[in-house]
């Protein structure tokens, strides 16, 4: 068969998007562009699925002599090469059956093979004729057609070395940029803006830059027009989240790596201006960093309160005053276990200390610690030290020590042989703590030797002079009358004695007295003994009714006549005085009555005698 040439004649070359607009047939998303800007130029109404992502190619085939191809079905090669001559094809596909009439033919690309995004760097054209009309063998044309684009598409895009831009800095999406200094606007209900990483690149964002640090560069969020936050840096190189409804930063984040929430200039990791709420657990510190937290007070610059670690011994809690000044805390004990605890009284010394494990003896402490008088428990001593009072420090309304005894009992006799003299039968001495009240009680056994004809009368008193007795108080007495016949053995009585003295802190010494009076006759105390007995407090008065009361309180229980009582007040010492002065009233009236009837009864005896 007759080889036929054929040449390609390039009749026109649409390209239906732009480089940049390229979207593979395959992974497109359905939505709408809306209309697009290309400064003030509208290129029209676009839907993304009606976008074809193809070319439409025309061409007209002629012998070598020129006359128009034989009319017919050709199968038809297309490749695009980025050189005119030489290298590798970046595409091809093969069309078959492409009618051929009066020579011309019309073709899309991309119809078998989608196309790629290739569309960023001059393309040629290589037409080769595999099958047709007197072709036995594929036949390559040659040159190859440059690609060229339409008039429109060069309006918005101009060519760099590795790239294309816009020629205008604005540019909008679905309507034109509002505001002089806006370049990119995008309205669209639906959709957003994003950048996304492809392998193999290793980075990918959005990148707004500034000319110089002093100036501001910042996201604005607006709703219905009106400003309402800001993310970025304004007027320096901080981060900062900008609140224009109320003119304040509510976070902010500084070069250094400091976080502020409610100022703009934090000074801490975290620095926040108001109050936080935790609903939940709050970690200061961790496995391998200590914690502290320090509270402060409205114009100190110094914290009143730390909570922090002292290292290897555990935690503590220190508070002090508003001039800084350390007056207390909790700390672990340094001894050991236990806790401790303290509260100072000026900056230099403590005024209560608890110490859980003292000295580490595993004995708790307790210091009350003045100026000039103290009172300490500590519990790793023993008996009396265990405790220590201050002077005075005892009053009626406290129990803050113990009662206490001293005691003396002789086995021996004291005896007086001389009519009103007095010797001493014993004695005791006692030390008191702290002011209170010492009962003094003494007794002995009375051996009285009597002479008939003569009164005899035996003492056993207590006083604070040993060998001299005044009559009250604090004596018993033992009176024979001169009635009793003289016995070659003595007479025998019990007797005691008691006394009652109010008592500053410091040593006494109280006595035993034994007094004589009658004539011819003696007395002895046997086995004599005087206790004292301390009391640290003294609680209430003594209530007694009076005869001669003012007011008719209540009637007699028969209802047969009313009583007048008085309610009066008195000391025990009071009381005790007015009820031995009783006594001994009492006393000396059943002994003139007890004299009477042996003076009727020794009457009786006489006149029987008769």
């Amino acid at each position: 068969m007759k080889k036929i040439f054929l040449q390609v004649v390039l009749i026109g070359l649409m390209c239906c998007v732009a480089a940049y607009g390229q979207v593979p047939a395959t992974g497109q998303s359905s939505g709408s562009f809306g209309q697009m800007h290309v400064g003030k130029t509208t290129l029209g109404t676009l839907d993304v699925q009606s976008i074809p992502n193809k070319l439409s190619y025309q061409g007209l085939l002629t012998t070598s002599s020129g006359a128009p191809a034989q009319d017919g079905n050709y199968d038809l090669k297309f490749e695009l090469f980025n050189v005119s001559a030489g290298g590798s094809g970046l595409w091809t596909e093969t069309q078959t059956t492409v009618s051929v009439q009066h020579g011309t033919f019309s073709v899309l690309l991309g119809s078998v093979t989608p196309l790629t995004a290739l569309f960023d760097q001059p393309l040629w054209v290589e037409v080769t004729a595999m099958a047709g009309p007197g072709i036995s063998s594929p036949i390559v044309f040659s040159p190859r057609t440059e690609l060229a684009s339409s008039p429109y598409a060069l309006g918005p895009l101009l060519k760099t070395t590795d790239g294309y831009y816009l020629s205008s800095p604005r540019f909008g999406l679905s309507g034109p940029p509002i505001g002089d200094f806006v370049g990119l606007d995008v309205f669209s209900p639906n959709h957003s803006v994003r950048t996304k990483m492809t392998s193999p690149a290793y980075s990918t964002g959005f990148w707004a830059d500034k000319y110089d640090q002093s100036e501001n560069n910042y996201f604005v969020l607006q709703t219905g027009g009106a400003d309402r936050w800001s993310l970025g840096t304004m007027g320096n190189d901080d981060f900062s989240l900008y609140n224009w409804s109320f003119g304040r930063y509510d976070i902010s984040a500084t070069m250094d790596g400091l976080v502020g929430i409610g100022t703009k200039s934090p000074t801490k990791k975290l620095d926040v201006n108001g109050p936080v709420q935790v609903k939940d657990t709050l970690f200061v510190g961790s496995s391998n960093q200590n914690g502290f937290v320090n509270v402060y007070q409205n114009g100190a610059s110094n914290p009143i309160l730390k909570a922090y670690s002292m290292g290897n011994n555990g935690g503590a809690l220190d508070y002090f005053d508003e001039l800084g000044n350390w007056i207390g805390g909790f700390e672990a004990d340094v001894a050991g276990t236990g806790g401790f605890f303290f509260v100072e009284r000026n900056v230099n010394f403590r005024a209560f200390t608890v110490d859980g494990n003292y000295a580490g003896t595993e004995q708790p402490r307790v210091a009350i610690t003045g100026s000039a008088r103290s009172a300490i428990f500590d519990i790793s001593q023993t008996a009396d030290a265990s405790v220590q009072l201050p002077d005075s420090s005892i009053s009626s309304v406290e129990i803050l020590d113990e009662p206490g005894i001293s005691n003396s009992q002789l086995t021996s006799f004291a005896t007086n042989n001389t009519s009103g003299t007095i010797v001493v039968a014993d004695s005791v001495d006692i030390t008191v703590p702290a002011p209170g009240y010492i009962e003094i009680i003494g007794g002995a056994w009375l051996n009285i030797y009597h002479t008939t004809g003569t009164t005899t009368e035996v003492w056993l008193g207590i006083n604070t002079t040993g060998g001299s007795q005044s009559v009250y108080p604090g004596l018993g007495v033992v009176r024979l009358p001169g009635d009793l016949p003289t016995s070659a053995t003595s007479y025998g009585y019990p007797c005691s004695a008691r006394r009652f003295y109010t008592v500053s802190a410091g040593t006494y010494r109280y006595y035993l007295n034994l007094r004589f009076s009658g004539a011819g006759s003696s007395a002895q105390a046997g086995y004599p003994y005087v206790r004292a007995v301390y009391y640290p407090t003294l609680y209430g008065t003594s209530t007694v009714i009076s005869p001669s009361a003012i007011g008719l309180a209540s009637v007699s229980t028969d209802g047969s006549e009313q009583i007048n009582i008085e309610q009066v007040t008195i000391t025990p010492e009071e009381h005790l005085a007015q009820l031995k002065a009783k006594a001994m009233l009492l006393k000396s009236e059943m002994e003139a009555t007890l004299k009477q009837l042996e003076k009727k009864t020794g009457d009786g005896q006489a006149n029987g005698g008769n």
